[in-house]
């Protein structure tokens, strides 16, 4: 003790090279259990490995039972979803260009006709969309089948607008189908007797594709009934998507308070009170409220639906 009192300062070093020897030895010995334990770990893995890769290689019977199980379960269901995509392809009825041509014209005449008698306006020389043939018939018997599937379509769009009793019917524009951009200029007959046979092999070709066809149809009309045609538009029995929709009023502005004007009260019996509240008014909103002035929902919706039928080949 005396000589620690005498010489301080060697006493400190003995002092703090006592203390870090015994923190050095706490982290040797740390770093000794985390090596064991994972010189533990890697020669279990060793072994592990070691064992696999002396198995033998054929498959175990149970999972090659399962597995099989299992893939047959899944072709059954993918047939079902097939057949039902089936199901929602609009059917292919042959026609040639020249039918085709007479069944279209036979067609907007029909529609022109029914519009009119519902008061829906068309646009000038509407033609359902098929402008281009007009006054020529399609290039060969596929296009003319292509066409003949789209019309069936798009007239059915056309029909639940025109049921709707929609305002106006202002353009519908359509897309050229891939057999119109790229389909055989000649007929089956000047093909020859090996025409159904390329026909076939052209259709195995586009088996795996899914085709769609798109479409745009413009209308101008009140909120309700454009909300029915577009509840009927989701019940066909095909796959008619709405891809966009453009929405425009054609009154943006809204009403001014000075403008509106409110009905004189005055006296109801009961029944005629039920009466107005029950909708069996006959449209006219004079009666002993005065004259019933709605503040909105009586602007036009000017619309336009980008369309995209869709095939399952």
């Amino acid at each position: 003790m005396k000589w620690f009192n005498e010489n301080p300062f060697l006493a400190g070093i003995i002092t703090m090279v006592i203390i870090g020897s015994g923190i050095f030895g706490y982290f040797i010995a740390g770093a000794a259990a985390r090596y064991s334990e994972i010189s533990q770990n890697y020669d279990l893995q060793v072994a592990e490995l070691t064992r696999l890769k002396g198995l033998p290689l054929h498959p175990n019977e149970a999972n090659v039972s399962r597995l099989s199980e299992q893939t047959e379960e899944f072709k059954q269901k993918i047939a079902i979803i097939k057949d039902r995509l089936v199901e929602l392809t609009p059917a292919e009825n042959e026609i040639s260009p020249a039918n085709f041509q007479a069944k279209l014209r036979e067609r907007v005449d029909d529609f022109t006709a029914r519009a009119k008698a519902a008061n829906v306006v068309l646009p000038e020389n509407f033609y359902l969309g098929f402008d281009a043939y007009r006054s020529g018939p399609p290039s060969s018997d596929a296009v003319a089948t292509a066409l003949n599937r789209q019309l069936a379509v798009i007239e059915k769009i056309l029909d639940i607008f025109l049921a709707q009793r929609v305002a106006e019917i202002r353009f519908v524009k359509r897309e050229p189908l891939p057999e119109e951009k790229h389909g055989d200029t000649q007929s089956s007959a000047q093909r020859g007797p090996n025409a159904q046979q390329e026909k076939t092999a052209g259709r195995g070709a586009q088996n795996n594709l899914i085709m769609s066809s798109p479409f745009d149809v413009s209308i101008l009309s009140e909120q309700d009934r454009i909300r029915r045609s577009l509840n009927e538009i989701a019940k066909l029995p095909f796959f008619v998507p709405i891809r966009s929709l453009t929405i425009k009023n054609t009154n943006p502005n809204p009403p001014k308070r000075t403008s509106l004007k409110s009905p004189s009260p005055t006296t109801t019996t009961p029944s005629e009170f039920n009466r107005i509240f029950s909708g069996q008014s006959s449209g006219d909103t004079t009666n002993s409220f005065g004259r019933l002035e709605f503040i909105v929902g009586t602007e036009r919706l000017d619309v336009i639906l980008k369309l995209e039928y869709t095939l399952f080949p």
